[in-house]
């Protein structure tokens, strides 16, 4: 048998008497080898290759596969030599048999672990990148994360831990209040003895009681679902923002904000004209001020629902829940959701492309079978905590919405606010011809307090509106004072202000 020179001492038997292997120079030669120098084979195979490729026809003592600098061992052992190529180490396969490779201590600086293991861990750069690489979307919810959004922390879906206390403490005052002063007003209002005019002004708080009481119900059952994600919100937070209920509760702050503008405004009116025409408002039928309560009702609730009307041209929705394998993310835009349909058009030869969203959703649902949307992000899903978005640029979607909802609220503080300048100043000038000088004093007191409580509420609010519609970028704290703290903060305080019945029990 004939071999060519480059198959002599390359650690392959390729004679059967060995003569090709056994009698080598400039090799490592095992510790079994006797002989002369030329390194005769006493038994089997006297040497491998120095470059320790573990190969099977290697020394039985191991010494061939001892420091070898190139290689990662599996094990200290002395008795164990079993290495692999650096390349299988942190690789997220295991290879030893022990596991050693693939050792959260060894491997922790290049690789994620997931939590259920399945798999086992995946790289760093796949981490938080809006896909489950790990079967329990562990990768998107790390322990030591710092991505935060303008409420939500990964772990928490308020993050500020003072923020979540205000949100329980505003809750349970409006609440306990509003309904306190509903129950004790309708207990009044039945009385047949009451003067047209204190009927008026009862069912007035009645009904400003009532849109308060919504803004407590959005305030606990957004910390209630707070509480039932906490420590594990990002696991939730997608399918949380598109749900029904993030919506609703969304739905229920522009209800409950409008409502009780329009009742206040209601209130100012009414009291303007009692103020300056005594006389009209002693004999006012019950329909002149029952029914525009009830009609700003209809127009709150149709400003609150209406962004949740499935409209053919998808101006509310911001983009869908759709976990795919073309984006890093599993939010996608509705300019990405139009762009995959003319593509999918194209490719099929049709260019009659979706001209609205429900077909859009449609072709793309129809075209990816194994792929699931999920749900919508529309206008109160922005946010862990479903506000509605006040604070936005030109151009940006809704912005025409939001911005026509904060013009109408601050045309609304301003005719408020003058009308109660009006009614001060009449106070002033018919004092010296009342007796009643106290009672005027804490009427006076009490108008001051509107104005004020309303400045502080709305001001701010429509003052950092218009400057991002300026296109200011505005700081994330910005918008959780004002959206979060400064809007429902009125509920918790009309109870004081428009109403002597927690003033009676504080008083007891």
């Amino acid at each position: 048998l004939i071999i060519s020179p480059k198959q002599v001492c390359d650690g392959v038997v390729d004679c059967y008497d060995l003569s090709d292997e056994c009698i080598c120079e400039n090799k490592k030669v095992c510790n079994e080898v006797l002989g002369n120098s030329k390194g005769v084979c006493n038994q089997g195979y006297p040497h491998v290759s120095p470059m320790c490729l573990n190969k099977e026809w290697g020394c039985s003592s191991g010494y061939d596969e001892i420091n070898c600098s190139n290689r990662f061992y599996c094990s200290n052992d002395s008795n164990s030599f079993k290495h692999i190529s650096p390349s299988q180490k942190c690789d997220g396969v295991v290879h030893c048999d022990n596991g050693i490779d693939e050792l959260e201590s060894l491997c922790g600086a290049t690789r994620f672990y997931c939590l259920n293991k399945e798999p086992l861990s995946v790289s760093l750069d796949q981490v938080e990148n809006g896909i489950h690489d790990c079967t329990d979307g562990s990768d998107e919810c790390p322990a030591n994360s710092n991505r935060t959004s303008i409420f939500s922390s990964p772990l928490e879906m308020i993050g500020n831990p003072f923020l979540r206390a205000l949100f329980w403490i505003m809750g349970l005052l409006a609440l306990f209040g509003n309904l306190a002063v509903f129950l004790v007003t309708i207990k009044q209002m039945v009385k047949p003895v009451n003067l047209p005019v204190k009927h008026a002004c009862l069912w007035f708080v009645a009904n400003l009681s009532l849109s308060d009481f919504l803004m407590s119900v959005y305030l606990l059952a957004v910390s209630i679902k707070g509480l039932q994600f906490s420590s594990r919100y990002c696991y939730h937070d997608q399918e949380w923002r598109s749900s029904q209920l993030c919506s609703i509760l969304g739905a229920l702050v522009v209800i409950s904000t409008q409502a009780s503008a329009f009742i206040l405004t209601a209130m100012t009116t009414f009291r303007l004209i009692s103020t300056f025409n005594p006389f009209l408002t002693r004999a006012v039928s019950r329909a002149w001020y029952i029914m525009p309560v009830l009609v700003f009702w209809c127009i709150a609730v149709i400003l609150g629902m209406f962004p949740l009307l499935e409209l053919n041209s998808v101006y509310f929705v911001t983009g869908v829940w759709f976990p795919n394998y073309f984006f890093a993310k599993q939010k996608v835009g509705k300019a990405e959701m139009n762009e995959i349909a003319k593509t999918i058009s194209q490719l099929k030869s049709q260019y009659n492309y979706p001209i609205n969203w429900p077909d859009t959703k449609r072709l793309v649902a129809a075209t990816f079978q194994e792929l699931d949307i999920k749900g919508e992000f529309n206008y109160y899903g922005e946010t862990s905590v479903c506000m509605p978005k006040l604070f936005v640029k030109v151009g940006e979607d809704t912005w025409e919405y939001s911005t026509f909802l904060i013009t109408l609220n601050f045309a609304l503080f301003l005719y408020m606010v003058f009308s109660y300048i009006a009614i001060y100043r009449r106070s002033i000038s018919m004092q010296s011809k009342r007796s009643g000088s106290g009672q005027n004093k804490k009427m006076q007191k009490k108008i001051t307090r509107l104005i004020v409580t309303d400045f502080c509420s709305w001001i701010p609010i429509c003052t950092m509106a218009y400057i991002s519609l300026g296109g200011v970028e505005m700081n994330n704290i910005v918008y959780v004072i004002s959206a979060a703290v400064l809007l429902p903060i009125n509920s918790a305080l009309n109870p004081i202000l428009y109403s002597n019945v927690v003033e009676n029990v504080i008083k007891k």
